[in-house]
């Protein structure tokens, strides 16, 4: 049995075995108080755990025809066989032959825009705007796309679709500081998610992406978060975004088994803010990339790397799942950069 989704499902099967004793008489499979002697049987469990990993080159293409000999897994230090590795395209299910599944959840990407007043940051979403118009012209249409925005407060301009090209104009005003949705939009599962959670009282950018991923969490797939945005977490000593809010929404997107995609619109080379969107890219198996220079390399990189994924089927027999999580590499040789998140 294979359940799709991603982080944490299994599949069990299990294999029951009779074993019989032979007698030379009839009567000896008969016990003293007349009643047949029990069978014994015995019982061995498989578990699969699944996970998502993308591999990719160095301009973001996925790299094709990888098997279960391509990829080393470990949790606890121990080895985990990799049971079945399946290829999943963006465009509509698995590939020919595998065995993943191909019209099951829907994939959903979040476009998560972070507004700001300063200028270089103003600048950095005006010159990605028309740049935005076109990834969704070119996202699939099996993907379901919404739209989020973070100034003051968290806000939902769309709920999930797959007309994309309705999201242009949303966005574009999303990224002005203190502009508002339009009256109705936003409505479905995803609005209703948000509510619940009161996602609008959110007044700080870690609070608000904790806000998304736990809404993000009621829904099954593979979930993908595009952040057009400068800066998350705290800067200063020890590592990047710590403080108790970053690390809530980091675990929160890592439950919720949510990769983030991250386009800096910093208009700069470098800046202290960035350490934490990293991480977060990073962390999650997702990827970090600057707009500054080459706004349009960097989203069409981005597009190749959401073209699809693998789907690793990894044997834990009947052991509990890692408390570490899995560590997941390709194995020596094997060319691309691996992103996998760290549960």
């Amino acid at each position: 049995m294979r359940q799709s989704g991603r982080r944490g499902l299994t599949a069990v099967a299990a294999v029951v075995v009779v074993a019989t004793a032979a007698a030379s008489e009839p009567s000896e499979r008969v016990a003293a108080h007349g009643q047949a002697e029990p069978r014994y049987r015995e019982r061995i469990s498989v578990t699969l755990d699944q996970r998502v990993v993308r591999v990719v080159d160095r301009r973001g293409r996925p790299v094709l025809g990888l098997g279960v000999d391509d990829f080393e897994v470990r949790a606890g230090g121990q080895p985990v066989t990799v049971a079945a590795v399946d290829w999943v395209s963006a465009a509509g299910g698995a590939a020919a032959g595998s065995g993943a599944p191909g019209g099951g959840a829907a994939r959903r990407l979040v476009l998560w825009i972070q507004a700001d007043l300063n200028a270089v940051r103003i600048k950095g979403h005006l010159r990605m705007l028309p740049v935005i118009r076109e990834l969704l012209e070119e996202l699939p249409p099996a993907v379901e796309a919404a739209v989020l925005s973070f100034d003051s407060r968290l806000k939902l301009w769309s709920g999930f679709t797959s007309d994309h090209r309705s999201l242009a104009g949303l966005i574009e005003s999303a990224v002005r500081f203190g502009s508002q949705p339009p009256a109705g939009a936003g409505g479905g599962p995803l609005a209703a998610r948000l509510a619940a959670l009161d996602a609008s009282q959110q007044f700080n950018a870690e609070d608000a992406m904790l806000a998304t991923a736990r809404a993000l969490g009621g829904f099954d797939g593979e979930k993908e978060l595009v952040v057009l945005g400068w800066g998350i977490g705290r800067t200063g000593p020890g590592s990047p975004g710590a403080g108790p809010a970053y690390r809530r929404a980091e675990r929160a997107l890592l439950a919720a088994s949510v990769s983030v995609f991250v386009l800096d619109v910093t208009d700069a080379g470098a800046h202290s803010l960035e350490a934490g969107l990293r991480r977060l890219a990073d962390r999650t198996g997702g990827t970090y990339d600057k707009t500054h220079s080459y706004a349009r390399q960097a989203t069409r990189r981005l597009l190749r790397t959401l073209e699809g994924h693998y789907l690793l089927s990894l044997d834990r027999g009947d052991r509990e799942p890692p408390a570490g999580g899995y560590r997941i590499q390709l194995r020596d040789g094997v060319a691309g950069r691996l992103l996998a998140d760290a549960g």
